[in-house]
């Protein structure tokens, strides 16, 4: 276990296209939310919840972080738990993603040596939700928050960053499968058939 970490999933998003909230959806019988509370606290630090809703994660036995500002998104979560946490640095997890291999998490995190964030990159897409972000970059994150670049692919564009190229992890996730996020019911319902879902191409 790696106590150099706190370990943050981030479960603040607005939740716009699904009907109840992403990190309480089930895929084999289990939470997202759990599964990937499971899998930080065995090889990391101490978990955190980054959520708006404090009451639909209050059973979770995680501790609650709420946005220290009033802008929605991801920058503004992580932003949150690297205040909140005190952490030196922080493994990030979003609450949608149910296929999250717990070595890559480690591969991630044994790869943060003195970066403003460590982050995985995929099919070409940097991946800023399954990475590791360090208290030096607070003051960027809050800078570009303040300057309206809410996109973490934007803000890791100013930070000093350890991109880690798919070709460095292909003998554990070789087919991204870590990275894939459930938006929407048919989304959801395709994964559970066996679908191959895309990787987010958003900016998150």
């Amino acid at each position: 276990m790696n106590r150099r970490f706190s370990a943050v999933v981030l479960a603040g998003g607005q939740n716009t296209r699904f009907p109840t909230p992403k990190g309480l959806i089930e895929f084999d019988n289990e939470a997202i939310i759990d599964r990937n509370l499971s899998i930080l606290r065995g090889c990391l630090g101490e978990c955190f919840i980054s959520t708006n809703s404090p009451e639909v994660y209050f059973s979770r036995r995680a501790r609650l972080i709420g946005d220290v500002i009033d802008s929605r998104g991801p920058a503004t979560g992580i932003l949150s738990a690297l205040l909140a946490t005190g952490a030196e640095d922080i493994f990030v997890v979003a609450c949608d993603m149910p296929l999250v291999k717990r070595a890559l998490v480690e591969f991630i995190a044994q790869n943060q040596c003195g970066y403003d964030a460590v982050v995985a990159v995929y099919g070409g897409t940097v991946q800023p939700l399954l990475g590791v972000y360090n208290r030096g970059a607070i003051p960027v994150i809050e800078g570009a928050i303040e300057a309206g670049r809410k996109g973490m692919r934007d803000i890791l564009g100013l930070l000093n960053v350890r991109y880690i190229g798919q070709e460095e992890y292909r003998c554990i996730d070789s087919d991204g499968k870590s990275f894939v996020n459930v938006n929407t019911p048919i989304e959801l319902k395709r994964l559970m058939q066996g679908v191959d879902l895309e990787y987010d191409q958003g900016n998150r």
